[in-house]
């Protein structure tokens, strides 16, 4: 198991218990063999409080910091968590249009797709795997 950490838990204002018990509790999904293992990383305010490095990603071969995951769908949870955060701070809200947050997004005929459209999957966009220079060889599968 690899620890770093940033700043100290408490500095940033987590809770260090809680983190020792949230560590714990994937470290015994690892133990009891519900998943092979796991790289996590908590902060408040832009300071790290916690960054774990647990378990192995392949027989032999432990977790890495630098490893890359391949989440495929698991990341679209994530963003819209963020996503509805920003419109919760008033950033944009639902029917704002995506390109007026990412002017290089409206390229190719996508200028007035929303971010309704985009957290309903219903704004037409067909799924690419990223292009040239993407390093496959470092994923995690």
């Amino acid at each position: 198991m690899t620890t770093t950490a940033s700043s100290d838990p408490a500095t940033v204002g987590l809770d260090p218990a809680a983190l020792q018990r949230l560590v714990a509790a994937i470290q015994a999904d690892i133990d009891q063999g519900q998943t092979a293992g796991a790289a996590i990383i908590v902060a408040r305010g832009g300071a790290i409080g916690c960054r774990q490095v647990l378990g192995h990603v392949a027989p032999g071969r432990a977790a890495a910091a630098d490893d890359i995951y391949l989440l495929m769908s698991l990341s679209k949870s994530f963003a819209a968590s963020l996503v509805l955060r920003a419109i919760d701070h008033g950033r944009f809200t639902l029917d704002t249009r995506a390109a007026d947050v990412l002017p290089e997004f409206g390229v190719a005929g996508k200028k007035g797709i929303t971010v309704r459209q985009l957290l309903n999957h219903t704004a037409g966009i067909f799924p690419a795997l990223p292009k040239q220079n993407f390093p496959f060889h470092r994923l995690v599968y």
